[in-house]
């Protein structure tokens, strides 16, 4: 467990970020003593959630403001992260695609139940905005993948290729990940 002093209203909060084997998404809320508690799936780091923590701050502010004691549903933990989220996403499909220098319409950042990622016929990158929470090799061994599939709508030898030319230890990171739940 770690605790973080955050200030807000001109009052500081120390939040306690635990992690757990079973949590399968992260949780933010305020306890009755006004201290923040976040709960954490283990393969997020300390430092996401301090950036998760850091970009939630208005809504944390609003909250104690209102007097409410919020807990998230997965509804309102995506609609707050969102946009963080398409700008971590956007900066690092950018950034990989100078490798590929493939074509694509458009990033669309989802709230998905089972996939991390996904690539339409249309040219559409959607995304699990959770991807923006994981450590950066599984990040971009996800947007690699996504992008592979803008040429190889398969999972065939050719794809793979492509993918192993960016991420060279692809399947270690893709069977770590597998283990991992949304």
């Amino acid at each position: 467990m770690r605790e973080e002093k955050i200030l807000l209203k001109g009052r500081e909060f120390t939040c306690q970020m635990k992690k757990y084997g079973t949590a399968r998404s992260v949780k933010l809320m305020i306890a009755q003593d006004n201290s923040i508690k976040m709960t954490l799936p283990k393969y997020i780091s300390f430092k996401k959630a301090k950036e998760f923590l850091q970009a939630n701050l208005s809504w944390l502010e609003t909250k104690i403001k209102d007097g409410i004691h919020p807990s998230t549903s997965k509804k309102e933990e995506y609609k707050k992260f969102k946009t963080n989220a398409k700008k971590i996403i956007s900066e690092r499909v950018n950034e990989i695609n100078k490798f590929y220098n493939f074509s694509f319409k458009k990033i669309s950042i989802r709230n998905q139940s089972s996939r991390w990622g996904s690539c339409s016929s249309s040219g559409t990158l959607s995304f699990n905005y959770k991807i923006a929470l994981l450590p950066r090799k599984y990040t971009d061994y996800i947007i690699a993948h996504e992008l592979c599939h803008l040429k190889e709508m398969n999972h065939s030898k050719d794809f793979w290729r492509l993918v192993e030319l960016k991420i060279p230890n692809y399947k270690k990171i893709r069977k770590e990940l597998k283990k991992m739940t949304l």
